[in-house]
């Protein structure tokens, strides 16, 4: 049984329109994917950043004034609910009783020092943190980049391929 005329040009072009979605939906996921990613890396370590830059900012200012201990208990809480990486809990959790003995002994120079020391410690976790997740979204990123060559690759050999071979279908008995 012959195709007709008509519809071996409708079947060709149907061919190249689904080549050229593929490609486009490929493209789409990817950088939907690579866009959540970098989402992720931001907003948890940003917050934690957040939360320790307001508590160095109100130990800078801290005297014994219960609005800036209160501040910087809102931080602290804050920053105790936002734990994220690896070993932050155990620092959070140093930063706590720090500033529970500072709430309890009064504004010492020690204490102070601990409790910078503390919170030196958990943004160091995050900007580590942040660093190693924004090289994996880099890794992501360049993976993404060669799977969306090499199949644009292959769809443009196979759509060349199809056009050069093309008029030989047309042109077949009907």
């Amino acid at each position: 049984m012959a195709i007709k005329l008509k519809t071996k040009v409708a079947l060709g072009g149907v061919f190249l329109f689904a080549l050229l979605i593929l490609v486009g939906a490929l493209s789409f996921y990817y950088l939907n994917r690579l866009s959540e990613e970098s989402k992720a890396i931001v907003k948890a370590n940003y917050e934690t950043l957040n939360y320790s830059r307001e508590m160095l900012n109100e130990l800078d200012s801290l005297t014994k004034n219960k609005n800036d201990l209160e501040r910087f208990e809102k931080n602290l809480q804050l920053q105790e609910s936002n734990i994220t990486e690896p070993g932050e809990k155990e620092m959070t959790i140093s930063l706590r009783k720090n500033f529970n003995k500072l709430k309890g002994k009064g504004n010492s120079d020690s204490l102070q020092l601990m409790i910078r020391r503390d919170i030196s410690s958990i943004m160091q976790v995050n900007l580590q943190a942040i660093d190693k997740k924004n090289q994996a979204a880099q890794k992501s990123a360049e993976n993404a980049k060669t799977i969306i060559t090499i199949i644009l690759t292959v769809c443009i050999l196979v759509g060349f391929t199809f056009i050069f071979n093309f008029p030989s279908l047309v042109a077949s008995p009907i």
